[in-house]
């Protein structure tokens, strides 16, 4: 059973027993409310998660792989699988740029200040003059799709499914390093410093590199299964989360990680999460549940709000709404 929120009146909706209604609706004195099953549907699609409060839906024409906000946060930069990518400007949601390449799927962005850079399925990582809406550089030292990127002040990073990491000098985009020690699917990046990152795998192992004496520091076996994000939560403390249901906050002392919190309250795999303003974490699961968690005091406290549908990318509005898509979904959803 789901509930919904209608003006002040709270309502609940569960698969009805009668086989000639898919629904049923039912107010709080668990009386049933006829209502057609169009009108159920459309109910259903509009439920949303965070008090109930869906802002907009932006919808899209293509299938929506991976989306940032850019370096400037004027606009939400949004892949897509069939190659292109769009910029929407953050106060109307109206696509402004559009950009396109022939290297199939985008699978990865980041953004620099005039420029975005995509890492797309054939390998290819390309640099993208936004004041001209050309892409200005393309180069590869890979032999499988993008998966991530990291970027400090004068690198970056990029790993693959071959399990490769390189590092790229910005100035001259040349690779000035390659990590291979991973086996398996690199999944997430995350720079500590200007000489340190610290990368996750499909092995549910962190690994931590020196770039500037080229060798890989310390490596722990962080989770039972695939890490699918790696986030900073202050200077301190990183937050990783796992195909394992856990996200796990770790202290960060002189390149030693020590578990600081495990939170474990999702009922299948978590996709991904985002660190709201506050500090607060928001973590989404293929369980269609999203859960904030509170770890600032001695006890964790947490939210759970349900979806209508499995949300794979999270990230927070410089005005603090959430905006959320499922893969290969064709619709933003905004909400505050």
């Amino acid at each position: 059973m789901k509930r919904i929120r209608i003006g002040e009146d709270n309502y609940f909706i569960k698969k009805s027993r009668n086989e000639d209604r898919k629904l049923d609706v039912y107010n709080v004195l668990e009386n049933i409310i006829e209502l057609p099953d169009v009108l159920i549907e459309i109910i259903l699609e509009y439920m949303y998660y965070y008090e109930g409060k869906l802002v907009n839906e932006i919808r899209t024409t293509a299938k929506i792989t991976y989306f940032c906000l850019s370096f400037d946060k004027k606009y939400i930069v949004c892949g897509y699988c069939d190659g292109g990518i769009r910029l929407l400007d953050i106060n109307t949601y109206e696509p402004k740029k559009y950009l396109y390449q022939r290297g199939g799927m985008i699978c990865t962005i980041i953004c620099l200040k005039n420029k975005i850079i995509t890492g797309s399925i054939d390998s290819n990582i390309r640099i993208w003059d936004l004041e001209t809406n050309i892409c200005e550089n393309c180069f590869s030292n890979h032999y499988k799709s993008i998966t991530c990127f990291a970027l400090n002040l004068e690198y970056l990073a990029s790993a693959s499914l071959d399990g490769r990491i390189n590092i790229w000098n910005l100035k001259d985009k040349k690779c000035c390093n390659s990590l291979t020690y991973h086996k398996v699917v690199v999944s997430s990046l995350l720079f500590l410093s200007d000489t340190q990152i610290i990368s996750g795998s499909y092995d549910g192992i962190l690994h931590m590199w020196d770039l500037e004496n080229e060798k890989r520091n310390y490596i722990i076996k962080a989770h039972t299964d695939r890490i699918t994000h790696i986030l900073s939560l202050d200077r301190k403390r990183i937050v990783t989360s796992s195909f394992d249901k856990s996200l796990k906050v770790w202290i960060n002392m002189n390149g030693i990680l020590s578990l600081e919190h495990i939170l474990l309250k999702h009922e299948s795999h978590i996709n991904t999460f985002a660190i709201l303003p506050n500090f607060d974490i928001i973590s989404s699961g293929s369980d269609n549940i999203l859960i904030v968690w509170d770890i600032s005091g001695n006890k964790t406290y947490y939210k759970t709000y349900h979806t209508s549908y499995e949300v794979d990318l999270i990230s927070i509005l410089p005005n603090d709404q959430i905006i959320t898509c499922g893969y290969l979904d064709q619709i933003l959803r905004i909400s505050k």
